[in-house]
């Protein structure tokens, strides 16, 4: 494949996902105006299989619409329809809420440490009260490090994060040779990331369920029960999680990249 052909497949790629995303943060997806009864976040690390979560959470009407509301991206496409607070992450959710929570009082957010400001006291004080509004903590994790930053690294290089159950014909995209600094880089972040996850939730009040993404897919509808009753929803109805809305991309690829990392390394 010629570069120009690579370089019009990311870019198609990047607009279809841009477009996906400027839908979700529409007034498409609001809700009737609703306070929440019960606040939750997804807090994860990228790869982890929080998109999975949240997608199959906005499927059962029972959880809201958990999605990346702190974003960089996603808080510029709210500010483009009015929601817009000045960098207060708390008052922009005060904006989001009334907006995204389901008819049984759930509201959801996936949110990435690297979300968080947490460099000054200040700010780590501001991620610490942020945190503390939530009345329920999922803390989603992946215990195979190297695997994870292969896929994130993985998705940096193509610009394909993920793939819905309803589209899994599409060919993937080319890929390079083995990034080795970008995975490394990939892992050192992912390291800080789940150090700081653990110093924040330890201060909070709030329940933590802990979920790995290998338990997740490994029984999916086992999982997503349990996240379900953790959100106070005692006997969801079954049948809610058959299939796992998006398709696993990790491949042949995958494997030749973490041979040659670990060769390399």
């Amino acid at each position: 494949m010629s570069w120009l052909s690579k370089l019009l497949g990311r870019k198609d790629r990047r607009a279809a996902a841009d477009g996906k995303r400027a839908a979700l943060m529409s007034e498409d997806f609001d809700q009737p105006t609703r306070q929440p009864s019960l606040r939750f976040a997804l807090c994860a690390t990228p790869r982890t299989g929080s998109t999975l979560i949240g997608r199959g959470l906005m499927q059962t009407g029972l959880a809201g619409l958990p999605l990346e509301y702190l974003n960089p991206r996603n808080i510029r496409l709210l500010a483009q329809r009015g929601l817009s607070a000045d960098g207060d992450a708390a008052r922009l959710l005060d904006l989001i809420e009334p907006r995204r929570t389901s008819a049984n009082g759930r509201f959801g957010i996936q949110l990435h440490f690297d979300h968080l400001p947490e460099t000054t006291q200040a700010e780590i004080a501001q991620a610490e009260s942020l945190l503390g509004r939530f009345d329920a903590l999922i803390l989603i994790r992946r215990d195979d490090l190297l695997a994870q930053a292969i896929s994130w690294a993985r998705a940096q290089s193509s610009d394909l994060w993920t793939v819905e159950r309803t589209d899994s014909h599409r060919s993937m995209p080319p890929l390079p040779p083995c990034p080795h600094d970008l995975i490394e880089d990939c892992l050192e972040k992912i390291q800080a990331y789940r150090q700081g996850w653990e110093q924040l939730l330890a201060r909070q009040t709030a329940p933590v369920l802990r979920i790995s993404y290998e338990e997740l897919t490994a029984d999916y509808p086992a999982r997503m029960t349990d996240i379900l009753r953790h959100l106070g929803i005692a006997e969801p109805p079954s049948g809610l999680f058959a299939d796992m809305p998006l398709v696993k991309l990790a491949d042949a690829t995958s494997d030749a990249w973490r041979e040659s990392y670990l060769t390399h390394r």
